[in-house]
């Protein structure tokens, strides 16, 4: 059964306003949290293909598309069909298959070499099926990656149950613990490669309607962010802003 703690109609809104019709629009950062992990951890392998959970609106499908791998995806807004034209005519990617397609319809019998979703399975309440669904997409020998924000941990959780409610309330907080995933995983015949929080402290709001006194400390904690960062070290449970796992199926 799909639990969605945020709605598919919000969650098709919500990323529909993003358009995807140059090269800007899917542009990825070299200097995103997400990247910079990829880089430090994922095994140095030969991947032929990967498959994009979520992939709306493109950016990583971009960044795995410049290291040579087929692409392929799925996502609910209408304007996936986008990504093709940008990705192959554009970017002369070589491309699979790219779909408007609900994630619990697709046909698990199809195995990839890399598979992976940033922020899609904490918006679900039997997030244990969802991530073994994408257990299940992943080739023998080969790689999943998940990552999720991190409202777990002390003081990431305080700040957005406090003052970040609309957003706290969509994420199955309970599945931002990568001690689950590894659990999960090596039940289902992964070796972790790495697991755990990653990112320098940082503290992110969704629009909402805040008085001013929220407003005014959300400033004022970003701002002394800043000057911690260059204190206190990163990859930290209790306030980095994202966690993630990296595991490799069993042959």
């Amino acid at each position: 059964m799909n639990e969605n703690l945020f709605g598919h109609e919000e969650w098709v809104g919500y990323w529909s306003e993003i358009l995807v019709s140059n090269l800007d629009d899917i542009a990825f950062d070299k200097n995103d949290p997400i990247i910079n992990y990829i880089e430090k951890y994922l095994p140095d392998n030969q991947y032929l293909n990967c498959f994009d959970i979520g992939c709306y609106p493109g950016k990583y499908l971009n960044y795995f598309g410049s290291k040579g791998l087929e692409l392929n995806g799925l996502d609910l807004i209408d304007k996936v069909s986008e990504l093709e034209e940008v990705l192959i005519k554009k970017k002369n990617y070589k491309v699979g298959e790219i779909k408007r397609l609900d994630f619990f319809d697709l046909d698990l019998n199809n195995k990839y070499d890399l598979v992976y979703s940033f922020g899609f399975i904490e918006h679900f309440i039997n997030w244990e099926d969802v991530l073994s669904k994408h257990a299940r997409l992943v080739n023998n020998g080969g790689t999943l990656i998940i990552t999720t924000p991190n409202f777990y941990g002390f003081f990431q959780k305080y700040f957005h149950k406090n003052f970040d409610k609309n957003s706290f309330d969509k994420h199955n907080i309970e599945s931002m613990n990568p001690i689950k995933w590894e659990s999960e995983l090596r039940s289902l015949n992964f070796e972790i490669i790495h697991s755990g929080y990653f990112g320098p402290i940082n503290f992110w709001v969704e629009k909402e309607e805040r008085n001013n006194i929220s407003k005014l400390f959300i400033f004022f904690i970003q701002q002394f962010t800043r000057v911690m960062r260059k204190i206190i070290k990163a990859n930290h449970a209790s306030y980095s802003p994202y966690c993630g796992i990296i595991a490799k199926k069993k042959a």
